[in-house]
């Protein structure tokens, strides 16, 4: 690893072989140090799966066996360092990769890797491991599954629970974690279709993939086994929040209906966001910009009148207001207009509050509270600037057109904020 002195990693052991769920996993990683090394540096392990899918993470600070640390390590240094992590119940088994890689302890930035000489892609060591199927049986309820309803799609297969491992809101992905248990012998590799409704009933998502665990494919399941899957299935913008559900479905290899009686498993799924509002929420001063010809409208704007001498960000709080459904999401943008009323000396361009809230996913009548932080140049003058703002079609970004409260169009599809002094 190189960068403020080289570290070299000459070897790697396992506790155990192969690896298994149920247990933790002991690593021991042997490093030397041909020279003095000036920074602190931490290793991190990533247990991944076929799919890319990170099932288990270590990181530990790089150390000497009296946990001296590499900044105070003598030149030629030989260390033994012993590392530990959970292989999480249930995890298929199979082959995975085990990366490893350094950081800088204090900056979380990633140092270069080079193996022969050639630096390795995105700062990691990949290595071949296997995980074996355990002998322990865990108990569902330490599963982490958010529901547990076992329902069986076939004679040899059987959904146990669900789960999810983050937020689950409209216009998101929802990461989703099914469980599933060998109540026979599989004879086929099986894929299966999510499909997700909101609190309303309605279909919000749908993901099919041909195989329910990339590199366990089913016809290697033995009665019994319990496996857990990952799943990321895109939701609808316009999903309602509440209690939903999950219908899951088997396939065959072509990705068809396995059954043609097609039995589901349908569990119930939280749906976390967005929340919405449909009260004005009073912020700052009204501006009333209708946008793309009733789409939206920009509704108020907060925008701090003065700026002291030295200030590094500018603050500007937008509320917006849906007009109707979207299927563009587009790009809020915000300009500080210099005196002249042309020259744009900063600006920022992001979907709204900071993408959790594309246009995509705005229901009409709802209002969308949107906050950008204008980054200053260093060499900015003082004086009074202008606060501008409006949104364009990312793909070919074209403003929206901009009518202002009066009835008149704003020029270029800008609508005045405010405006605000700095430097006194």
């Amino acid at each position: 690893a190189g960068g403020g002195g080289a570290l070299e990693l000459r070897g790697v052991g396992f506790a155990s072989e192969p690896i298994q769920w149920g247990r933790e996993l002991g690593v021991t990683l042997e490093w030397h140090a041909p020279g003095t090394i000036d920074r602190n540096l931490t290793a991190f392990m990533h247990l991944v799966g076929q799919d890319g899918h990170r099932w288990a993470q270590s990181d530990k600070p790089v150390t000497d066996a009296d946990l001296v640390p590499t900044s105070q390590w003598p030149a030629g240094t030989n260390a033994e360092d012993r590392y530990h992590f959970g292989v999480p119940a249930a995890t298929p088994p199979g082959q995975y990769q085990l990366l490893l890689g350094v950081y800088d302890s204090s900056t979380g930035e990633r140092v270069p890797v080079y193996v022969d000489g050639v630096e390795q892609p995105d700062g990691v060591v990949a290595l071949d491991v296997t995980v074996g199927r355990s002998p322990i049986e865990p108990k569902v309820e330490s599963l982490g599954l958010d529901v547990i309803a076992p329902q069986a799609l076939s004679d040899e297969i059987q959904v146990v629970g669900l789960g999810s491992a983050g937020a689950v809101e409209g216009g998101g992905v929802a990461p989703l974690t099914v469980v599933w248990r060998a109540i026979g012998t599989p004879q086929y590799d099986h894929g299966v279709a999510l499909h997700v409704s909101d609190a309303n009933g309605d279909l919000v998502g749908t993901a099919r993939f041909l195989v329910i665990t990339p590199g366990s494919p089913t016809s290697t399941w033995q009665q019994g086994d319990l496996v857990r899957g990952w799943y990321e299935v895109p939701l609808d913008g316009r999903a309602v929040a509440g209690t939903g559900s999950v219908a899951i479905e088997l396939l065959d290899e072509e990705g068809r209906p396995a059954l043609g009686d097609t039995r589901l498993a349908t569990l119930p799924l939280e749906i976390t966001g967005p929340q919405r509002t449909y009260e004005d929420p009073q912020i700052g001063r009204r501006v009333m910009a209708e946008l793309g010809r009733g789409r939206m409208r920009l509704v108020s704007a907060d925008v701090p009148q003065v700026l002291e001498e030295g200030a590094t960000e500018l603050p500007v709080t937008i509320v917006w207001q849906a007009g109707e459904t979207m299927a563009v999401p587009y790009t809020a943008f915000v300009h500080l207009v210099a005196e002249d009323g042309v020259t744009v000396v900063a600006q920022v361009d992001a979907q709204p509050d900071a993408g959790r809230r594309p246009t995509t996913s705005w229901l009409p009548g709802e209002y969308v509270v949107d906050r950008h932080v204008i980054e200053l140049p260093p060499d900015i003058r003082r004086g009074r600037y202008t606060v501008r703002a409006g949104m364009y079609d990312p793909s070919t970004v074209q403003n929206l057109a901009v009518t202002l409260a009066d009835g008149s169009a704003a020029p270029d599809g800008r609508a005045v904020l405010g405006s605000v002094e700095l430097g006194e």
